[in-house]
């Protein structure tokens, strides 16, 4: 894993919904030691205080929010030799994020972790927020 960035792209809202997912996001793969994770927010203004540990790119954008863009900045903003990419609402588990990543090194050109995931809405995040547990997974 330490040759892997994991790559999120993400725009905040008015609710601050879309800011507690990214913070549940990044608390869940906090134990997982990737090179670097990469924050690439396409926004007019930039969030404050993420966590040190994150590499947090801003792109002023007011327009549509530009998913590819955003991954394909962060992609080459890295300098890993393989690179994760994942949403600001979606949670899978460790295992499956570890399995994935062990089997692009060894043989595939990209894989999938989504065998199973957490669509983070209100109370997933609160949960993970919490005390760092998945909700059942669908």
């Amino acid at each position: 894993m330490d040759q892997c960035a994991y790559v999120i792209a993400y725009r905040r809202d008015e609710t601050g919904e879309r800011r507690r997912n990214l913070d549940a996001v990044l608390r869940h793969v906090e134990p997982i030691a990737f090179a670097e994770v990469i924050v690439v927010e396409v926004d007019q203004v930039a969030t404050p205080d993420l966590p040190s540990t994150v590499n947090h790119i801003q792109l002023r954008d007011s327009g549509p929010f530009n998913k590819s863009r955003a991954m394909n900045v962060g992609f080459a903003a890295s300098s890993a030799q393989v690179v994760a990419f994942a949403d600001a609402d979606l949670i899978s588990p460790i295992e499956e994020i570890e399995l994935a990543v062990a089997s692009v090194e060894d043989r595939f050109d990209a894989t999938t972790p989504f065998d199973r995931i957490v669509d983070l809405d209100a109370h997933a995040t609160a949960a993970v927020l919490a005390d760092g547990r998945l909700p059942d997974l669908r």
